[in-house]
């Protein structure tokens, strides 16, 4: 068999979820580095999870298990990357069973379902395990390997700190190199912005909806601050905080959801930025870029209908 059929063979899913998992590496080798031993547990109780669901549904459905379709490893590391180093392993899996079978399986499989699976699993274990999921070690912490970990001290993270109107405790270099309490895999503020280049130039992902996604968090983080800082920290803090810049790369652009038509990516960008203030500012959650998604997702379809040019009776434009 030739090296052309090979390919032909693959599931669509294949290689954008690979370029997904190559970029998610380097988020899951830091966390290692800053919290232990205990993420790589973490990651390997959900990708076992993702694929037993997997199995799962094609023993029920009478389907053919395809091992090319590894979708679900993709959508069940970025579940887990956006939990704490502390959340207990059923958590993990329960969370990532929600993302796999009723995100993804339930609609059908890849490129089906109306929302990111992924945010969908995290927002369903963020309602039922809201201490344990919103709760952070700082990095460096001594964080028990078991069932339990132990008596390690959590901490409340800087979104929650912002929206009561407090000044953050961290420092501007840690806050971009990613070393404070927060989402295991998600601060690494600097390493994500490297994925999305490469996603960019390996045209895995297209730029225009992170772009706008990004600019219109920002703009509003500048006019309208939080925290009683000058604007430039402010931003600061909004941007590098609540996963907005994970969220940025690893929720707004997945190409299995997101719009086809450019014009329709810059709205689309826009409306998310949106939603994610939004939930940011008057909504209880640490993690509201989660539940903008599942918001906005859904448009997608519609914002390509309505931007593409109408066409006459004659097929003209």
């Amino acid at each position: 068999m030739s090296e052309q059929a090979e390919k032909r063979e693959l599931h669509a899913s294949f290689r954008p979820s690979r370029d997904y998992l190559i970029a998610l590496a380097p988020l899951l080798a830091m966390a290692v580095y800053l919290y232990g031993w205990r993420v790589l547990l973490m990651a390997a109780a959900s990708l076992l999870t993702a694929l037993g669901c997997d199995l799962l549904t094609a023993l029920f459905t009478g389907r053919k298990y395809d091992s090319s379709e590894i979708s679900s490893y993709m959508f069940a590391l970025i579940y887990t990357v956006m939990l704490p180093a502390t959340a207990s392993y059923h958590i993990v899996a329960l969370g990532t069973a929600v993302a796999v079978l009723l995100g993804k399986q339930a609609f059908g499989g890849y490129g089906g379902y109306p929302f990111h699976p992924s945010a969908f699993g995290f927002a369903f274990t963020a309602v039922c395990f809201q201490d344990e999921v919103f709760k952070y070690p700082r990095p460096f912490s001594s964080i028990n390997l078991g069932l339990s970990t132990g008596d390690t001290v959590l901490y409340d993270g800087i979104s929650t700190t912002l929206r009561l109107g407090g000044v953050p405790e961290v420092d501007l270099t840690d806050l971009l190199i990613g070393s404070y309490a927060g989402p295991m895999g998600a601060t690494f503020c600097l390493i994500i912005i490297a994925c999305f280049v490469l996603l960019v130039m390996r045209r895995t992902i297209s730029w225009q909806e992170s772009f706008f996604f990004l600019l219109t968090c920002g703009v509003i983080a500048a006019l309208l601050p939080r925290a009683q800082l000058g604007w430039l920290d402010s931003l600061a803090y909004e941007m590098c905080s609540g996963a907005v810049i994970f969220a940025a790369v690893f929720l707004v652009s997945t190409p299995s959801i997101v719009p086809k038509a450019p014009a329709a990516k810059a709205v689309y960008g826009i409306v998310m930025g949106l939603a994610v203030t939004l939930f940011r500012r008057i909504g209880y959650f640490e993690m509201g870029v989660c539940f903008a998604a599942l918001l906005v997702n859904p448009l997608a379809p519609w914002l390509d209908r309505i931007t593409q040019p109408k066409k006459t009776a004659k097929g003209g434009a």
